[in-house]
């Protein structure tokens, strides 16, 4: 059952045995950066590497297949890579890897291993993360300025002790020519402990000059204080958003799968060449009604109804060719029905397309006016 899907892989692989395990790839790389940016901060640019590592890590290790000293090179390359790019956080390592893990599966042939793997981990990820594993306390970020004169190694000792769980000094630095220290801590409250009143301890300790406390990496409290952001309307909103988006490319894909197994089945016979048309009026249909339910309904945007169509034009024949040809493909190659096919194929593409769609066709307002402003 967890055999690979390659034939021969020390003669080489062929081209739809690689083109499968690509489009695997990407689409576990999309669940794993899915996963990663769960509930956590997240970084758009890793989140866009995480999908793409996978295919890239399969296609390495298809080109070293059987060659000792080409894996060791590689090898050799991979090791670099950590010692030019800024340390992430231990969830960034730890998705990497991931990802890393996967794609030496889909590389191997190993498909459904692979899924399995995706879907065991990223589960346990999405558990742990759900129920607060390993947090035992809000860790926050303490800044106070004393003057020079006081001793700042010792002199908040006590208050942390009968305040914190734990407090660690980060940071020692000058200010105002160096008449003033300024402190950074990383604390986490005790249970029962009020914030307010340690604080107005450390007052009375430092001589009233400023204090600041707040959520780790809070540097930037200041700036976002006249923030007129909204925790649980504005994240209804966005997961309300993700939502619509959602059904209307349920609606879609029904629409299109419906139509192209109809007209497989009784008017173009995929052994006649009849992928290609059926695909086409498919694709057409469903585009049609997804754009409507997209620019008017999901995304609500009103922007440029030209520019918009015709980008949106461009990626549906995109998306239209690359399903024709990817489904025609590994139906020669394989003999499954086109159906089974087109589901496996038309996953990966909605991802592409979301991503696309999202970012570039139906910006948020708010994006389009910040684009425009500067």
């Amino acid at each position: 059952m967890l055999d690979s899907v390659f034939s021969n892989l020390a003669e080489g692989a062929s081209l739809p045995e690689i083109l499968l395990c690509t489009l695997i790839s990407l689409l576990l790389g999309v669940l794993i950066s899915q996963v990663y940016m769960w509930r956590t901060p997240f970084s758009k640019y890793l989140a866009v590497t995480i999908v793409l590592l996978p295919a890239i890590v399969q296609a390495v290790i298809l080109l070293v297949n059987g060659n000792l000293g080409t894996g060791m090179a590689v090898m050799g390359a991979f090791s670099l890579v950590r010692f030019r790019s800024a340390p992430g956080s231990a969830r960034e390592i730890a998705c990497i890897f991931f990802a890393m893990a996967v794609g030496l599966a889909t590389g191997m042939g190993y498909l459904l291993y692979a899924g399995l793997f995706t879907v065991v981990v990223g589960l346990t990820m999405l558990l742990l993360t759900g129920v607060r594993y390993g947090e035992r306390g809000a860790t926050k970020s303490l800044k106070i300025t004393i003057p020079e004169d006081l001793d700042y190694e010792t002199a908040f000792d006590d208050l942390f002790r009968e305040y914190t769980a734990r407090a660690e000094l980060e940071r020692v630095k000058t200010t105002n020519l160096g008449s003033l220290f300024e402190l950074q801590y990383s604390i986490v409250i005790k249970k029962g402990k009020r914030e307010k009143e340690l604080i107005d301890k450390i007052r009375c300790r430092n001589g009233n000059l400023n204090i600041v406390c707040g959520k780790a990496m809070a540097g930037n409290l200041d700036k976002n204080s006249g923030s007129n952001f909204r925790p649980w309307k504005d994240s209804a909103l966005i997961y309300l958003g993700i939502a619509r988006f959602g059904i209307s490319s349920l609606i879609s894909s029904l629409l299109d799968m419906s139509v192209f197994t109809l007209l497989t089945l009784f008017l173009l016979k995929p052994d006649s060449g009849g992928i290609l048309p059926a695909t086409v009026l498919a694709r057409v249909l469903s585009g049609v009604v997804n754009y409507l339910l997209n620019r008017n309904w999901v995304f609500q945007n009103g922007g440029n109804i030209v520019k918009q169509a015709v980008k949106y034009i461009l990626l549906f024949l995109v998306l239209m060719l690359g399903s024709w040809k990817l489904v025609d493909t590994l139906y020669q190659a394989f003999g499954t029905h086109p159906t089974i096919l087109k589901l496996l194929v038309d996953g990966t593409l909605f991802c592409i397309s979301y991503t696309i769609q999202r970012t570039c066709i139906f910006p948020l307002q708010t994006e389009s006016r910040k684009g425009a402003s500067t």
